[in-house]
């Protein structure tokens, strides 16, 4: 009798969901924060890049002979 239960309730397509709730919903949570995770450190990596383009543009504006025509 307690096998047939835990069967049914580990079966998806009973409709009744697992045993334990939490263990779906942390894989989900686990999956959220290493997108976030991601998407964070993607972030950094084009605000850094366009830091340093930023910088290589002023410091060619300032070294550049002017054009005096």
């Amino acid at each position: 009798m307690v096998a047939s239960l835990l069967k049914s309730r580990s079966n998806p397509s009973s409709g009744v969901g697992p045993i334990c709730p939490l263990v779906r919903g942390s894989a989900v949570l686990k999956k959220l924060l290493i997108v976030a995770g991601i998407v964070g450190a993607a972030a950094l990596v084009v605000k850094k890049v366009k830091a340093s383009s930023d910088e290589r543009a002023l410091w060619h504006e300032a070294t550049t002979a002017p054009d005096l025509r």
